[in-house]
């Protein structure tokens, strides 16, 4: 069903994927694993899932999980950023 290289990708990524303790750094490996995957399977969730041997679903639940840290990341770091770095010109902050 699948080409051998997407077997050979099994024991590329799917290693970091498998086992994890929870801790940061393997969650990021998880992630690397993830987004090198669907990379490689030209963003199959199908492929990846499979590779990774995982179910689609907990691929979707983990892919929707990075968006929403992602953007309140992005909240934060606004949030937080020096007010004269902001896009908006001054002129309208005075009126």
């Amino acid at each position: 069903m699948y080409s051998t290289s997407d077997q050979n990708r099994v024991s590329e990524a799917g290693s970091g994927i498998r086992c994890h303790n929870g801790d940061a750094g393997s969650l990021d490996a998880e992630r690397a694993a993830i987004e090198k995957t669907l990379l490689q399977t030209g963003n199959s969730q199908h492929k990846t899932a499979h590779i990774l041997g995982m179910p689609r679903s907990r691929l979707l639940l983990k892919v929707n999980s990075y968006r929403a840290q992602d953007a309140a990341d992005r909240i934060h770091r606004l949030a937080h950023a020096d007010p004269a770095a902001h896009w908006w010109p001054q002129d309208l902050d005075e009126s």
